[in-house]
């Protein structure tokens, strides 16, 4: 069973070390901006399970015309946005339905396990005017999420990179020192041996060194 240990783990290893690695590869702030809203956009599609596909199409075709977005961040803001993929689903098929004028469907839960089961007709046009309205929304959540995060990117850059040069610095320093990486910087380990036994013959020509030098009674 996942633990909160574990979702740490898993939270540090895909979405924080990657997006240190990605704001100081040197890529535009801009340019992260506008691939992050892209992804995190596409993944509120309502079409569950299609929107890593969606955002690997939207971004080859995209290619095509010459608009270019990073793609490792467009995937990384695909898979944040997978936790509030299915919340957004009910806003955007009210939105659907206003667009076109069509009655509401009833979004409880019982009700909705119900159509799935009894009227599949009607779930799939549940689905229908969410897609609707997120294809309505898509376009404006873009722009506005890439203004947000233009700022927000230049200074992670920035702060990241500093962090970054200091790192590789002591790295540099403590390779011009000799001492290894698994060591500590500010306190080093001091190494313990044990002492070799002594062997018969060492042992005894201590003992005889010992008596010889004694003073004699």
């Amino acid at each position: 069973m996942p633990t909160l240990t574990s979702f740490k783990t898993w939270l540090q290893d895909k979405v924080v070390k990657p997006f240190k690695r990605y704001v100081t590869e040197g890529a535009e702030p801009s340019l992260l901006a506008w691939s992050a809203s892209t992804g995190f956009t596409t993944g509120l599609c309502p079409l569950l399970g299609a929107s890593t596909v969606l955002a690997l199409v939207l971004h080859f075709l995209l290619k095509t015309c010459s608009v270019h977005l990073h793609l490792p961040m467009l995937l990384l803001a695909n898979l944040v946005s997978v936790p509030i993929e299915v919340a957004c689903i009910l806003p955007f098929m009210r939105l659907g339905e206003f667009i076109i004028r069509a009655p509401k469907l009833d979004a409880a839960p019982v009700a909705i396990k119900d159509m799935i089961f009894s009227d599949p007709g009607a779930a799939l046009k549940g689905i229908g005017h969410a897609l609707i309205g997120w294809l309505l929304a898509a376009p404006i959540i873009i722009v506005v999420l890439a203004q947000i995060l233009k700022p927000i990117l230049a200074w992670a850059a920035q702060r990241y990179s500093k962090h970054r040069q200091s790192t590789d610095d002591m790295h540099v320093l403590m390779l011009d020192q000799g001492i290894s990486d698994d060591a500590e910087a500010a306190d080093y380990p001091i190494s313990y041996q044990e002492p070799e036994p002594l062997s018969p013959s060492h042992g005894g020509a201590v003992m005889s060194r010992r008596a010889s030098s004694s003073p004699s009674k």
